[in-house]
């Protein structure tokens, strides 16, 4: 019996994903080479999120934050009805922004939607961010919210 179309892709993915945690393929070059050959080989709605958010952490680690953004927009253009992602896109550029006029609560805000989401380890970067960018003076719900986060 042959399997569907879908069901190969998806297993391929999958595979492929497993092997970036084999220690002999962890050289930026091949992992690189290998997610392009996947974006390439496979219909673009067919890959997981996770394979995506690999390649952007990827260019991110290597500071490469423009291919990163391109990354991003192309998840976006194939996942643009998951309103998630658009929320972070907007708390994200707002951040970016706004960064010297930042306010706790918003961040505050956007670290709570980001724990409604089971996104843990986002929510536990962003209160360390406002710990570490907002004055003193206005780190107190922060405190009291990442403190709370880390009781969890």
């Amino acid at each position: 019996m042959i399997a569907p179309t879908g069901l190969i892709t998806t297993t391929l993915a999958r595979d492929s994903y497993r092997s970036l945690e084999a220690p002999h393929l962890r050289t930026p070059g091949l992992i690189l080479l290998l997610l392009q050959f996947l974006q390439m080989l496979l219909p673009a709605t067919v890959l997981p999120s996770h394979l995506w958010q690999t390649y952007i952490n990827f260019e991110l680690r290597y500071e490469e934050v423009d291919r990163a953004r391109r990354v991003w927009q192309q998840f976006l253009a194939v996942h643009s009805h998951d309103i998630r992602l658009w929320i972070r896109i907007a708390y994200e550029q707002a951040i970016e922004f706004f960064h010297d006029e930042l306010d706790a609560s918003i961040l505050v805000a956007f670290a709570l939607f980001e724990e409604r989401q089971k996104e843990h380890e986002r929510a536990r970067m962003i209160y360390k961010y406002d710990l570490e960018h907002l004055p003193s003076d206005k780190t107190a719900e922060v405190y009291k919210h990442y403190r709370a986060h880390e009781k969890k």
